[in-house]
């Protein structure tokens, strides 16, 4: 019989990195691996209807031991890692009695509680870690191994009453696509629970409701000698499509819940060009508003030049956790069909309004359009009167010299308490000057990164974005590519050739 620690760690001897640039499910073919090991481990807890499907999905039931009625709860993990840093050959190893300090994970390579201080918690733990050189996979071997224990320990305590429950492990979280192939047939619970992440006695019930805006623009390429009333430069589309869009609901500008218009890629050149934007709102009538501004938007330039220049498609991705749940603890389940048509009756008749009354800029004199010139001409004679040039350069040489973008989740909120200033006056000093405080920040973080990966060619990509503050190395991949226009991997890569 295996514990949970002998169990995770067989888990992470399989590398289940997954890949983003992939087309099937799993992404990767090593997920079947572990999935064909969890496939028997259940089975030999006796657990019923375990099978894998053919995009690696691990399915499995205990049955209920309990003469009382009980819903039926599902729990799920997934099986992939990141593709941040390798998940080959993983050297896991047990840390007892944990003293709170400083761990060497091999030599030379460190996990240090100044870069780390969560870690500092964890005195007097046993503790797992890896040599340094890939990463552990506890995100989600860890929830995987979880769940097998808890399985196992129902399985062999005949006293532990319980419903029916199921289990359910996933391929290709960490890309966010592998639970779009998921059988509902094969997983039936009326709650189920994804075990990943958080603090041990953390339940997380709220979430963003998500969207996704595929923006391709329409230009008409023509010489630049002869372009004069020609020519639609759909790059020039993108940047007024954008400009569009409110300013303070950008990702740097925002905390909290609240919401977001996220722009994560701009390709295209003259003739043609694409924006791809994911849109979050932890309130549902929120989201609708922010998905509505984009179909105006794309109307409004439609309109403007009379021709469509704009094709702006906009998807539901997923909801907010928390109002299904709210939902689904009415007993009436038939209640609750009810009120979802009059809630979705409510969002269509939302929906049309926003339509109606979705203000276009206008001309107070003429009533006409206000073209983007004219908005450009006014925000910039509004810069010159406004902008406070030398607190802006007090605040942002701080920055830089004294490296305080390094600190984690660092932003508007500690220059207020370092310089005793407003918060609104140190918004504006940046806002002003073409920038906002999260966005300068994230700047130096990213050239920080950019001469670390040249100058410690031996940092992995996760240490290079700890060491310059980011929280998570997702976002550190995404800000740089997007910035960049190719990932930390392949700037290394070729920096490294160059030299």
């Amino acid at each position: 019989m295996k514990n949970i620690v002998e169990r995770f760690i067989s888990y992470t001897r399989i590398d289940t990195t997954s890949a983003d640039d992939a087309s099937t499910c799993p992404s990767t073919p090593n997920q079947f691996i572990l999935a064909r090991q969890l496939e028997e481990e259940l089975k030999e807890l006796n657990l019923k209807d375990v099978h894998v499907d053919e995009h690696a999905f691990v399915y499995a039931t205990l049955p209920a031991n309990s003469d009382r009625k009980c819903p039926v709860v599902g729990f799920l993990a997934h099986m992939d890692t990141s593709n941040m840093a390798s998940g080959a050959d993983i050297k896991a190893r047990i840390i007892e009695n944990y003293d709170g300090g400083d761990i060497e994970l091999s030599e030379g390579i460190y996990t240090r509680v100044k870069e780390y201080p969560k870690i500092a918690e964890l005195k007097g733990h046993d503790i797992i870690v890896t040599d340094g050189t890939t990463l552990l996979g506890g995100d989600d071997k860890a929830g995987i191994a979880i769940i097998m224990d808890a399985i196992q320990n129902l399985v062999n305590d005949p006293d532990a009453r319980h419903g029916e429950i199921r289990v359910c492990f996933t391929p290709d979280e960490e890309i966010g696509a592998g639970i779009h192939n998921i059988r509902l047939e094969d997983f039936p619970c009326e709650y189920a629970y994804t075990v990943d992440g958080g603090d041990i006695d953390e339940v997380t019930y709220e979430n963003f409701n998500a969207a996704t805006a595929v923006v391709n623009f329409i230009g008409n390429s023509i010489h630049p000698g002869d372009a004069k009333g020609k020519m639609i430069n759909a790059l020039q589309l993108a940047v007024d499509f954008h400009s569009m869009l409110p300013v303070f609901e950008r990702p740097e500008n925002t905390e909290g819940r609240e919401g977001f218009n996220h722009i994560v890629s701009l390709q295209g050149e003259c003739e043609k060009a694409q924006a791809v934007y994911i849109i979050r709102n932890h309130d549902a009538d929120e989201l609708e508003r922010q998905k509505h501004e984009f179909t105006e938007i794309a109307e409004h330039m439609n309109r403007m030049y009379g021709r469509e220049v704009v094709d702006c498609r906009v998807n539901n991705s997923y909801r907010n956790l928390r109002q299904m749940s709210e939902r689904l603890s009415d007993k009436d389940f038939g209640e609750t069909d009810r009120t979802s048509e009059k809630a979705q009756k409510k969002t269509d008749e939302a929906d049309s309004n926003s339509r109606k009354n979705s203000r276009k800029p206008t001309d107070e004199r003429s009533g006409n359009p206000i073209n983007n010139a004219q908005i450009e001409t006014a925000n910039a004679v509004k810069t010159v009167e406004d902008v406070d040039e030398k607190l802006f350069r007090q605040l942002t040489d701080a920055i830089r010299n004294e490296q305080l973008y390094t600190v984690p989740k660092f932003g508007r909120t500690e220059l207020v308490e370092r310089f005793h200033l407003p918060s609104k006056r140190i918004s504006t000093a940046f806002s002003m000057a073409g920038t906002s405080v999260p966005e300068f920040i994230r700047y130096c973080r990213l050239e920080h990164a950019r001469q670390l990966m040249i100058e410690q060619p031996d940092m992995t990509l996760v240490e290079i974005a700890t060491a310059s503050g980011f929280v998570h190395a997702s976002t550190f991949t995404v800000d740089f590519k997007n910035k960049y226009g190719v990932s930390p991997t392949k700037y290394r890569e070729e920096k490294l050739k160059e030299k």
